[in-house]
């Protein structure tokens, strides 16, 4: 699951020849970025919060003409909508007290994934994805909120790790 930020986009091509890939473009739509990308891509996600309906649906008709099976876009406040190139079905965001949103796209799709993966119908995995987004809004992000180093050995000290690795 690479995204716009890792520079490896040279490797793309060979990673959809192994797998299948998702790729997340952020706000990437109209400055030509994703079009020579979408042909690898099984599940594109975009981020689109300013978008409105009909936009969104161009949007993921644009997306999914360039080859990705799936187009998911993520709206904030607006829910979020997963095209398969056939069906278009929305989602409300799941409400939330929101204390630091970082983090909520990734909670959102990450759990699509998941869904896709299991082959949960649509509007399942895309309620349960909104659940995750939201309580990942309901806490503090990781940048500025950071723990001072003694308070994060002693969390470290009452953790249970798998295998006994630490």
């Amino acid at each position: 699951h690479p995204t716009y930020r890792r520079g490896r986009e040279d490797v793309l091509p060979e990673l959809a020849r192994r797998g299948r890939v998702s790729f997340d473009f952020s706000d990437h739509m109209d400055d030509g970025y994703a079009d020579e990308l979408l042909p690898f891509v099984h599940v594109a996600e975009f981020s689109a919060a300013a978008l409105d309906d009909r936009d969104c649906a161009d949007l993921t008709r644009w997306a999914a003409a360039r080859g990705p099976a799936y187009v998911l876009v993520t709206r904030g406040s607006k829910g979020a909508t997963l095209f398969d190139g056939a069906v278009s079905v929305s989602v409300s965001a799941a409400s939330s007290l929101v204390i630091d949103s970082l983090g909520a796209g990734d909670s959102f799709i990450g759990r699509a994934l998941y869904g896709l993966i299991h082959g949960e119908p649509a509007q399942v995995l895309l309620a349960a994805s909104a659940r995750a987004a939201a309580r990942t809004c309901s806490t503090w992000g990781a940048y500025g909120h950071g723990m001072d180093m003694d308070d994060l050995r002693g969390v470290h000290s009452r953790m249970s790790w798998p295998g006994g690795c630490r």
